[in-house]
């Protein structure tokens, strides 16, 4: 459908993606020929306005020969536009044959000098594909195109906003694009490197006619990318130059380390293939990536030295059946309880996602939840977060399937569906389950036993499954008492439950639950993560300098001594080194250098909660406040509660937390745009979460003890005025907690009683859901209430029992 704006003459469209259309066309005014952007009809979502406007913003400050500049843009109308000036040519997307290897070499070269740009700029792109190149033959001129998912290199606010959108937008369209750490399932972090992947499978494309990895499966294509080595383009084309092979296999690895890490290192190995090939018609082996040197730090994400661990946990994945396609291990194969324990920072939950990263997600489920050490959590937040996470993989299910786990579902609930769908509502989106029979006399069983009984129909299915309970420190005893009970009982089958915690005390219910399994004959696997030995020191920093382990053995030595080998502090003081000026690249050797004596001079914390609070103490006063404050509503707090408590406008708390989310203390909201004017225009809740519950730790005790009880009662007198179903399951658990907390604040008589009537509601709310130890606490501190009231309580509360 041709479109018709003032002031420009559209010919037709070029191309499209599942949300928006390029027009070419030119300008009237001065025949300028141009390129025009509009969303589709029906696209024009907040999310996709944020999309055009993210990147009129980071084009409007980028200046990079080989990338299309912005001559105008109309965001606030109907349906926003983007104007750019047209360099003619086609999107390599319209390449159907392969191209020849002079053309190929030619177009490469080129790019990755365009992408050496973008990059010093400190802009990844993030959604490279032949649908953003666009070639003009006659001049070989090769423009980079499409920076609607493009972030910041470095932290930024706007990072996790962008991140959050693109997510939705692969998922739907891009998948055979994306790199392993663009899935989201994998513990990697996008940087610089990711573009070269994505560049790997554009390579790879126009070599070949085709891509690496080709499926109609979403999950079996975010697998490929995992776990699944791409073919080599010579077994495919044997005419195909080995060195040209090696050069797209080295940016396919999986491994970020083990892709280029430079753009200038890839230009240079194209521009040498080049010349070989027109000088002789043939391409010598070279060794690669040798003028690839890394001028700022650049940490690895992998393990390191976990090698043992890893092992253990996949042999217990491997033993019910998920790394087996056949499903045959999983009808036969007992339960498995592994207990990965270690202290804050030690890389627990990098573990287990490492661990994860094999799992083809069509072979079984996987599934996590965790604990909260915040009391006004119920214990079964867990259990929830599992229930949503099998509820979103069911949406990528055969109807077949789909339809056998509804079968399974109304089996085993009944007539407490009504219950589950309450509780995880994306359920019912996703398998159409409705209540079997919608008798409303029925009385509906607790919220905890009906979990429950959704775990029961995951545990005796005949699907492996394995479920994730972090922080699991913080569950009660009676969680404890539930795993145990589902691990032995005798329908159960293919199930691993992964329970990480720190051992805070020596965690007895959890060491009670492991050898009471044992003594059932349960399996019982337990692994202690320790610091890294040396070995594996040396090996983190050599890579992260692209050094041999003999040239920094004796800087590793150094950190080693003074870390002990803990990876949180071997990386925070390898950054404080770099940042300090101690750790540095020299342009003219291009290595990195640095003073022994002054590294061994810098002072480093032994203690993660010590290095959280220094950190915290180098933020501004303002936004420490502003920080302890989000401590006290939660890990995840919303942004507009706490603009209420500090009774000032959204966009000053956003300001207040910038240097704490720079700092990567906090995950910034997602659909926000600090740059917006206007932010009362967003939509949706605006949600911060603390990087760790250490951090939130920390934030939470910058307030001094004896001003948090006022605070808390700040905070349960406003939720109580602001919220308008306050006795609801989802809002009573939070009031309670922060009027409880608040008790040394109250000073009348009024206070008092409506602390007693919250927790008479809490106690018997905890009563309908299968919390009964709970529901005794909330009596005790009811009953305290009431005892602290001077006045005739008949007067002033005739309603209470």
């Amino acid at each position: 459908m041709m479109i018709h704006l003032p002031g420009y003459d559209l010919t037709g469209a070029i191309s499209e993606t599942p949300t928006s259309r390029l027009y070419r066309g030119q300008r009237l005014h001065d025949s300028l020929p141009v390129i025009v952007k509009i969303p589709k009809l029906g696209s024009v979502t907040p999310h996709e306005r944020d999309r055009y406007r993210h990147e009129w913003q980071l084009l409007s400050n980028l200046d990079v020969e080989g990338v299309s500049p912005v001559i105008e843009a109309d965001l606030d109308r109907e349906i926003p536009m983007l104007v750019f000036e047209d360099t003619g040519g086609q999107f390599l997307s319209r390449q159907v044959e392969p191209l020849d290897l002079t053309q190929f070499l030619v177009i490469a070269s080129r790019f990755a000098e365009i992408l050496g740009l973008v990059h010093t700029a400190k802009i990844v792109h993030c959604n490279i594909s032949p649908d953003a190149i666009l070639y003009e033959p006659e001049s070989e001129t090769v423009t980079l195109w499409d920076f609607s998912g493009a972030i910041w290199a470095e932290d930024h606010p706007s990072n996790e906003i962008i991140r959050t959108i693109n997510t939705r937008v692969q998922l739907s369209h891009d998948l055979a694009y994306v790199a392993p750490e663009q899935t989201g399932r994998v513990n990697r972090g996008i940087d610089y490197r990711t573009d070269f992947y994505a560049l790997g499978i554009t390579f790879f494309r126009l070599l070949t006619g085709r891509v690496p990895f080709e499926s109609d499966d979403l999950l079996d294509l975010i697998h490929a990318h995992i776990a699944q080595a791409s073919p080599r383009l010579t077994d495919l084309l044997p005419s195909i130059p080995v060195t040209v092979s090696e050069i797209v296999a080295k940016l396919l690895a999986k491994m970020p380390e083990d892709r280029y890490q430079t753009a200038w290192g890839l230009q240079t190995d194209l521009v040498l293939c080049l010349i070989q090939w027109e000088a002789t018609g043939e391409i010598d082996p070279l060794v690669l990536a040798e003028h690839d040197s890394i001028d700022r730090l650049q940490l690895p994400s992998r393990l390191y030295g976990r090698e043992a661990e890893l092992k253990k946990l996949a042999e217990s994945f491997r033993e019910i059946g998920l790394l087996d396609r056949t499903g045959a291990i999983a009808l036969k194969a007992p339960p498995k309880l592994v207990l990965v324990s270690g202290e804050g920072g030690i890389g627990k939950s990098s573990l287990i996602a490492e661990s994860f990263k094999p799992i083809a997600p069509q072979y079984g489920y996987v599934l996590s939840g965790r604990f909260e050490s915040s009391p006004q959590e119920l214990t079964y937040t867990a259990f929830v977060q599992i229930a949503q996470a099998f509820a979103r993989q069911l949406l990528t299910e055969t109807a077949e399937r789909v339809a056998e786990w509804r079968s399974r579902f109304r089996e085993a609930l009944d007539r407490d569906l009504g219950a589950l769908i309450e509780i995880v509502p994306d359920l019912q989106l996703a398998i159409d389950l409705e209540p079997s029979d919608p008798d409303r006399s029925h009385e509906p069983s607790s919220f905890l036993f009906v979990l429950q009984r959704f775990l029961w129909t995951l545990a005796v299915s005949p699907y492996p499954v394995a479920v994730l309970l972090d922080d699991l420190q913080w569950a009660d005893v009676s969680t404890l008492q539930f795993l145990e009970d589902l691990l032995s009982a005798p329908q159960t089958r293919a199930l691993v439950v992964v329970g990480a915690y720190r051992p805070e005390g020596e965690c007895p219910n959890i060491e009670a639950c492991g050898t009471r399994l044992r003594d059932r004959g349960v399996s019982v696997t337990a692994i202690k993560l320790n610091s890294m030995n040396l070995a594996a020191t040396m090996e983190l920093i050599a890579d992260a300098l692209q050094q041999t382990t003999s040239f920094i053995a004796p800087l590793a030595s150094l950190v080693f001594q003074k870390t002990d080998g803990h990876p949180f502090f071997v990386r925070e003081f390898l950054k404080t080194l770099y940042n300090s000026d101690l750790l540095r690249f020299d342009d003219e050797s291009k290595s990195w250098q640095w003073e022994i004596d002054r590294v061994r001079s810098q002072a480093i914390t032994d203690n993660v909660l010590e290095l959280m609070l220094s950190k915290l103490n180098q933020l501004p006063q303002r936004s420490q406040h502003v920080l302890s404050l989000g401590a006290f509503l939660g890990r995840t707090f919303s942004l507009s509660v706490l603009a209420q408590l500090l009774d000032c406008s959204v966009r000053h708390v956003l300001r207040d937390l910038t240097p704490a989310i720079i700092e990567g203390l906090l995950s910034p909201p997602s659909g926000v745009d600090l740059s917006r004017e206007d932010l009362s225009k967003t939509s949706g809740e605006l949600n911060y979460q603390f990087l760790h519950d250490l951090v939130r730790q920390v934030a939470y005790q910058l307030t001094p003890t004896a001003e948090r009880p006022a605070v808390h009662l700040q905070i349960g007198q406003m939720l109580l005025h602001e919220c308008e179903t306050p006795q609801s399951r989802e809002h009573l658990p939070d009031l309670v907690y922060h009027w409880n907390a608040g008790v040394a604040a109250i000073t009348n008589d009024h206070d008092h009683v409506e602390r007693a009537r919250l927790n008479l509601a809490a106690a018997l709310q905890a009563k309908q859901e299968g919390e009964y130890a709970i529901a005794v606490t909330y009596c005790d501190e009811g009953l305290t209430a009431l005892s602290r009231v001077t006045a005739d309580l008949r007067t002033i509360a005739p309603d209470l029992p």
